[in-house]
């Protein structure tokens, strides 16, 4: 029997009872099964309720911003809850984990985001008419389901189903990913490349003045220095070391009373580096 209202059952202000539970307390019924949560009101009018699963009682308050939605589709003589296939933006749904890892699948085959946290807890079971005759035989079978870990196998091969039918393109990828090396990718081939760029760049030092010769003549200005760091196998580093050295004993080892300026070229611009040697100033 399905009840006509599709609720699982709430007290009205007449003293009656809808969905489900109203078809146990009106005596439509002798077992009442779904996801049904015991509360106190239920108990008194059904009787003894049969819990299959048990969570510690909740102290937790969920709030006031909460709107109800119908989630029953098909038919009025098959009508059956099945869970939005599709969220509004900033919206939260409150419902069971079970039933939500049924619906959406479990990580990482799942089209939405379930919480791990949990917003309250309560015993789950069955409701069953007061006079029931064989209230004693269906605790004790409920009990063997539990005790040989039926149920467990049962909800283990329905959400390994959820495995199985699970559509890539429905599935909803958080904007809001972690940062990870494929991000910083760019950012070290374009460090790497401007280092050695620069090494490239400052191993090319203008000009070269040769010992004994005054900055006088203008072909100086350009004259270059290739080999004396292949020929001494010397790292850019060292070279650049050596270059300053040589540098000064060429300036300072001729009759020079004033060099103004030595140049750099450092990635396509000229710097200029003035140089302070003893025997020598610079401008």
């Amino acid at each position: 029997m399905i009840p006509e209202d599709g609720e699982w059952g709430r007290l009205k202000e007449d003293g009656n009872w809808t969905g489900i539970i109203g078809l146990v307390h009106s005596n439509k019924a002798d077992v009442a099964i779904g996801h049904l949560t015991i509360t106190p009101s239920r108990q008194r009018i059904s009787g003894q309720r049969i819990a299959y699963k048990s969570l510690d009682e909740s102290l937790q308050i969920i709030g006031e911003h909460i709107t109800e939605e119908d989630w029953l589709t098909g038919g009025s003589g098959n009508k059956i809850v099945v869970a939005p296939s599709k969220f509004d933006d900033f919206t939260a749904v409150l419902g069971p984990r079970f039933f939500f890892l049924l619906e959406y699948g479990q990580e990482p085959y799942a089209t939405k985001r379930i919480f791990k946290e949990t917003i309250s807890f309560w015993n789950v079971g069955l409701a069953v008419r007061k006079q029931f005759c064989c209230k004693e035989e269906l605790i004790k079978y409920i009990a063997r389901i539990l005790n040989n870990g039926i149920l467990e196998k049962l909800y283990g091969d329905e959400l390994f189903k959820t495995k199985l039918k699970f559509n890539w393109k429905e599935f909803e990828k958080s904007k809001n990913d972690a940062l990870s090396i494929r991000h910083l990718f760019g950012a070290f081939i374009l460090l790497g490349a401007g280092v050695a760029k620069l090494l490239s760049a400052r191993a090319t030092l203008t000009p070269f003045i040769p010992k004994g010769e005054v900055q006088t003549n203008p072909s100086y200005q350009h004259a270059a220095f290739p080999n004396f760091r292949k020929e001494r196998g010397l790292s850019s580093v060292q070279f650049l070391e050596t270059f300053d050295h040589v540098l000064w004993r060429c300036l300072c080892g001729g009759n020079v009373s004033k060099i103004k300026i030595a140049r750099v070229n450092l990635i396509g611009e000229m710097d200029h580096l003035r140089l302070r040697t003893m025997g020598c100033s610079a401008d």
